[in-house]
Protein backbone atom coordinates (compact mmCIF):
# COMPACT_ATOMS: atom_id res chain seq x y z
CA UNK A 1 0.00 0.00 0.00
CA UNK A 2 2.78 2.32 1.22
CA UNK A 3 4.43 1.91 -2.14
CA UNK A 4 1.40 2.60 -4.26
CA UNK A 5 0.68 5.77 -2.80
CA UNK A 6 3.98 6.33 -3.16
CA UNK A 7 4.27 5.57 -6.81
CA UNK A 8 0.47 7.28 -7.26
CA UNK A 9 1.51 10.77 -5.98
CA UNK A 10 4.81 10.90 -7.87
CA UNK A 11 3.15 9.91 -11.44
CA UNK A 12 0.25 13.06 -9.94
CA UNK A 13 2.62 15.30 -9.28
CA UNK A 14 4.38 14.70 -12.63
CA UNK A 15 0.93 15.37 -14.39
CA UNK A 16 0.26 18.42 -12.52
CA UNK A 17 3.76 19.71 -13.24
CA UNK A 18 3.19 18.71 -17.12
CA UNK A 19 0.17 20.45 -17.36
CA UNK A 20 1.38 23.27 -15.99
CA UNK A 21 4.62 23.81 -18.41
CA UNK A 22 2.12 23.05 -21.06
CA UNK A 23 0.31 26.15 -20.24
CA UNK A 24 2.95 28.20 -19.74
CA UNK A 25 4.28 26.81 -23.40
CA UNK A 26 1.04 27.10 -25.07
CA UNK A 27 0.36 31.44 -23.60
CA UNK A 28 3.97 31.66 -24.86
CA UNK A 29 3.38 30.34 -28.67
CA UNK A 30 -0.09 32.12 -28.20
CA UNK A 31 1.55 35.50 -28.27
CA UNK A 32 4.73 34.63 -30.40
CA UNK A 33 3.01 32.43 -33.50
CA UNK A 34 -0.84 33.37 -33.14
CA UNK A 35 -4.00 31.76 -34.31
CA UNK A 36 -2.41 30.95 -37.39
CA UNK A 37 0.74 29.30 -36.07
CA UNK A 38 -1.59 27.28 -33.68
CA UNK A 39 -3.86 26.38 -36.39
CA UNK A 40 -1.49 24.89 -38.82
CA UNK A 41 0.24 22.94 -35.80
CA UNK A 42 -3.46 21.87 -34.46
CA UNK A 43 -4.01 20.63 -38.03
CA UNK A 44 -0.65 18.74 -38.71
CA UNK A 45 -0.81 16.96 -34.75
CA UNK A 46 -3.97 16.13 -35.33
CA UNK A 47 -2.56 13.93 -38.38
CA UNK A 48 0.40 12.55 -37.21
CA UNK A 49 -1.33 11.82 -34.06
CA UNK A 50 -4.10 9.49 -35.44
CA UNK A 51 -0.89 8.12 -38.02
CA UNK A 52 0.95 6.99 -34.62
CA UNK A 53 -2.28 4.98 -33.46
CA UNK A 54 -0.87 2.11 -36.30
CA UNK A 55 2.78 2.68 -36.29
CA UNK A 56 3.60 1.34 -33.24
CA UNK A 57 1.92 3.04 -30.04
CA UNK A 58 -0.58 0.06 -29.89
CA UNK A 59 2.37 -1.93 -28.88
CA UNK A 60 2.75 -0.17 -25.97
CA UNK A 61 -0.09 -2.07 -23.64
CA UNK A 62 1.30 -5.28 -24.84
CA UNK A 63 5.01 -4.24 -23.97
CA UNK A 64 3.81 -2.51 -20.54
CA UNK A 65 1.88 -6.24 -19.51
CA UNK A 66 4.71 -8.60 -20.68
CA UNK A 67 7.73 -6.15 -19.21
CA UNK A 68 6.05 -6.60 -16.00
CA UNK A 69 5.61 -10.58 -16.32
CA UNK A 70 8.81 -11.42 -16.97
CA UNK A 71 10.53 -8.93 -15.44
CA UNK A 72 8.72 -10.19 -11.76
CA UNK A 73 9.64 -13.77 -13.17
CA UNK A 74 13.58 -12.24 -13.71
CA UNK A 75 13.29 -13.45 -16.85
CA UNK A 76 15.76 -11.11 -18.30
CA UNK A 77 15.91 -12.37 -21.65
CA UNK A 78 12.45 -12.14 -22.08
CA UNK A 79 12.52 -8.48 -21.00
CA UNK A 80 15.37 -8.27 -23.67
CA UNK A 81 13.35 -10.17 -26.33
CA UNK A 82 10.00 -7.56 -25.88
CA UNK A 83 11.95 -4.69 -25.47
CA UNK A 84 13.92 -4.96 -28.88
CA UNK A 85 10.52 -6.85 -30.80
CA UNK A 86 8.89 -3.15 -29.53
CA UNK A 87 11.47 -0.73 -30.35
CA UNK A 88 12.21 -2.65 -33.39
CA UNK A 89 8.79 -3.29 -34.96
CA UNK A 90 7.54 0.47 -33.75
CA UNK A 91 11.01 2.17 -35.34
CA UNK A 92 10.74 0.24 -38.74
CA UNK A 93 6.89 0.98 -39.05
CA UNK A 94 7.02 4.84 -38.15
CA UNK A 95 10.30 5.36 -40.30
CA UNK A 96 8.39 3.54 -43.30
CA UNK A 97 5.49 5.84 -42.83
CA UNK A 98 7.97 9.25 -41.84
CA UNK A 99 8.96 8.56 -45.30
CA UNK A 100 5.75 7.51 -46.76
CA UNK A 101 4.22 11.06 -45.71
CA UNK A 102 7.86 12.88 -46.65
CA UNK A 103 7.51 11.60 -50.56
CA UNK A 104 3.27 11.97 -50.61
CA UNK A 105 3.16 15.08 -48.45
CA UNK A 106 1.46 17.14 -51.76
CA UNK A 107 -1.70 15.35 -52.39
CA UNK A 108 -1.91 14.93 -48.12
CA UNK A 109 -1.35 18.52 -47.56
CA UNK A 110 -4.36 18.76 -50.62
CA UNK A 111 -6.63 16.76 -49.46
CA UNK A 112 -6.22 15.78 -45.65
CA UNK A 113 -4.73 19.26 -44.62
CA UNK A 114 -4.39 22.43 -46.13
CA UNK A 115 -1.60 23.91 -49.11
CA UNK A 116 -1.54 26.93 -46.48
CA UNK A 117 0.88 24.29 -44.26
CA UNK A 118 4.11 24.78 -45.78
CA UNK A 119 6.40 22.01 -47.05
CA UNK A 120 9.22 22.53 -44.53
CA UNK A 121 6.57 22.27 -41.53
CA UNK A 122 5.81 19.16 -42.66
CA UNK A 123 8.51 17.46 -43.58
CA UNK A 124 9.85 18.48 -39.82
CA UNK A 125 6.83 17.20 -38.43
CA UNK A 126 7.20 14.12 -40.36
CA UNK A 127 10.78 13.20 -39.13
CA UNK A 128 9.58 14.05 -35.33
CA UNK A 129 7.06 11.26 -35.83
CA UNK A 130 9.56 8.81 -35.52
CA UNK A 131 9.77 9.88 -32.04
CA UNK A 132 6.44 10.42 -31.44
CA UNK A 133 5.78 6.78 -32.37
CA UNK A 134 8.72 5.27 -30.05
CA UNK A 135 7.85 7.69 -26.85
CA UNK A 136 5.06 6.28 -25.51
CA UNK A 137 6.20 2.83 -26.33
CA UNK A 138 9.53 3.16 -24.31
CA UNK A 139 7.72 4.67 -21.85
CA UNK A 140 5.42 1.65 -21.21
CA UNK A 141 8.30 -0.92 -21.14
CA UNK A 142 9.34 1.47 -18.08
CA UNK A 143 6.55 1.12 -16.60
CA UNK A 144 6.17 -2.51 -16.85
CA UNK A 145 9.63 -2.51 -15.36
CA UNK A 146 8.15 -0.65 -12.49
CA UNK A 147 10.88 1.87 -12.85
CA UNK A 148 8.52 5.34 -11.55
CA UNK A 149 11.06 7.40 -10.79
CA UNK A 150 12.75 6.83 -14.30
CA UNK A 151 9.90 7.59 -16.32
CA UNK A 152 9.17 10.84 -13.59
CA UNK A 153 12.41 12.48 -13.91
CA UNK A 154 12.58 11.91 -17.72
CA UNK A 155 9.56 13.23 -18.43
CA UNK A 156 10.15 16.01 -16.70
CA UNK A 157 13.73 16.25 -17.91
CA UNK A 158 12.25 16.24 -21.55
CA UNK A 159 9.65 18.48 -20.81
CA UNK A 160 12.06 21.03 -19.57
CA UNK A 161 14.21 20.89 -22.58
CA UNK A 162 11.04 21.03 -24.77
CA UNK A 163 9.95 24.38 -23.58
CA UNK A 164 13.65 26.05 -23.65
CA UNK A 165 13.88 24.79 -27.40
CA UNK A 166 10.07 26.33 -27.60
CA UNK A 167 11.43 29.88 -25.94
CA UNK A 168 14.74 29.81 -28.19
CA UNK A 169 13.81 28.84 -31.26
CA UNK A 170 10.62 30.44 -31.66
CA UNK A 171 12.53 33.59 -30.75
CA UNK A 172 15.18 33.48 -33.18
CA UNK A 173 13.06 31.79 -36.60
CA UNK A 174 9.01 32.46 -35.33
CA UNK A 175 7.16 29.52 -36.98
CA UNK A 176 9.50 27.70 -38.31
CA UNK A 177 11.67 27.53 -34.87
CA UNK A 178 8.64 26.01 -33.40
CA UNK A 179 8.74 22.89 -35.87
CA UNK A 180 12.73 22.85 -35.32
CA UNK A 181 12.10 22.64 -31.62
CA UNK A 182 9.76 19.76 -32.09
CA UNK A 183 11.90 17.84 -34.24
CA UNK A 184 15.38 17.89 -31.88
CA UNK A 185 13.01 17.69 -28.59
CA UNK A 186 11.96 14.50 -30.16
CA UNK A 187 15.48 13.23 -30.71
CA UNK A 188 16.90 14.57 -27.43
CA UNK A 189 13.58 12.82 -25.75
CA UNK A 190 14.60 9.31 -27.42
CA UNK A 191 18.03 9.71 -26.12
CA UNK A 192 16.98 10.31 -22.51
CA UNK A 193 14.83 7.79 -22.84
CA UNK A 194 17.22 5.01 -24.02
CA UNK A 195 19.63 6.10 -21.66
CA UNK A 196 16.83 5.34 -18.81
CA UNK A 197 15.86 2.07 -20.62
CA UNK A 198 19.34 0.62 -20.71
CA UNK A 199 19.86 2.05 -17.23
CA UNK A 200 16.62 0.10 -15.76
CA UNK A 201 17.61 -3.45 -17.66
CA UNK A 202 21.38 -3.30 -15.71
CA UNK A 203 23.19 -6.21 -17.46
CA UNK A 204 21.17 -6.61 -19.81
CA UNK A 205 21.78 -5.47 -23.13
CA UNK A 206 19.56 -3.43 -25.80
Amino acid sequence: MKNFLKTTAAISTTEVTLIFVGLVKNKYLAIEIGPEGFGIYGMLSSFFSLAAVFSGTWLATGATKYASEFSKKGDNQAVQKITILSIGLTTVLSLTMSLAFILGQEPIRKIFLSEEILRVYFTLFAVSFIGMSLRPVIIAILQGLKKVKFVVTARISISIVEIGLVVSLVYLFDLTGFFISLLLSSVIAMIILIKRLRGSMGKVAI
